[in-house]
């Protein structure tokens, strides 16, 4: 049981693909390479992100079970009463404004097995929300995922992993604030890594598409990267590698005053982790 400002279960149960590091992979980066001047310079992919992961609870303050893992089946659920943060749940009603979802509940199952040398991984999740505020052209929620990933041990020192994950929501580009009546918002992930010794090589594609409405633009974005990263020691990893994100909008322009922008980084980038 959890209690307090935590992801929902069916993020955390969620199995997405493997990367070399989730802090700067395409699907659901917590830092990113590329800055829209023309928002003073903040993350360009707050226009859409790619999430393969049922996440529209965020860390709102709620309420979670998990069962314990039987089989390898384990089973989750979550309430999260408003977009609130005051650690505890049902102390506040969330922020003020129009098409605020509440009463959001969240189910999640994964389910784990070996077969010889190789490790599968399944999950699935659902989310459904409820507009408090609702105005016109917009409904209250419905997010839903499902992933695997299956991991091969060669031997003691190669290790093959592959995984993918698939998400559908009627938020528009996965903004809570803005579920629509119509259209859907869509995100695929693929990946694949490569370990041996303290040596991981892997990449990623990505690919998700926004369906516009209420004039907004319909938004697509294709992401790529390749990464090679290196274990110094439990707690440090050193990552090189490049990333590609492709953006394409069917109304109004980027910042560089057309439909379509293609933006690449590489980047030198030192992991701690505890």
């Amino acid at each position: 049981m959890e209690i307090g400002n935590t992801d929902g279960a069916a993020y955390a149960l969620a199995v997405v693909g493997p990367s070399v590091e989730g802090y700067i992979s395409i699907d659901n980066p917590n830092a990113t390479f590329f800055r829209d001047p023309t928002t003073g310079g903040r993350a360009f992919i707050n226009v859409f992100a790619l999430n393969s992961a049922v996440e529209s609870s965020l860390n709102y303050a709620k309420v979670s079970y998990y069962t314990p893992k039987v089989f390898g089946i384990q089973l989750a659920a979550s309430f999260t009463p408003s977009e609130g943060k005051n650690v505890l749940p049902f102390l506040s009603n969330g922020p003020q404004v129009p098409d605020r979802q509440k009463s959001i509940w969240e189910a999640a199952a994964s389910y784990s097995t070996d077969v010889g040398p190789v490790s599968l991984s399944f999950s699935g999740g659902w989310s459904v929300g409820h507009n408090d505020n609702k105005t016109p052209g917009h409904a209250g929620l419905t997010d839903w995922a499902f992933g695997t990933e299956a991991d091969y041990t060669i031997n003691d020192d190669w290790k093959l992993a592959l995984g993918g994950a698939w998400r559908e929501a009627n938020s528009y580009a996965f903004d809570l604030n803005n579920v629509l009546d119509s259209g859907q918002t869509k995100s695929t992930h693929l990946s694949g890594t490569v370990t041996h010794g303290s040596w991981i090589v892997g990449g990623e594609i990505g690919d998700g598409t926004a369906d516009g409405g209420l004039g907004m633009p319909t938004i697509g974005v294709r992401g790529y990267s390749a990464t090679v990263g290196y274990v110094l020691n439990s707690n440090l990893q050193l990552n090189l590698g490049w990333q590609h994100l492709h953006y394409d909008r069917d109304i109004g322009a980027f910042y560089n005053g057309a439909p379509r922008i293609n933006m690449s980084a590489t980047y030198l980038h030192l992991q701690f982790q505890v």
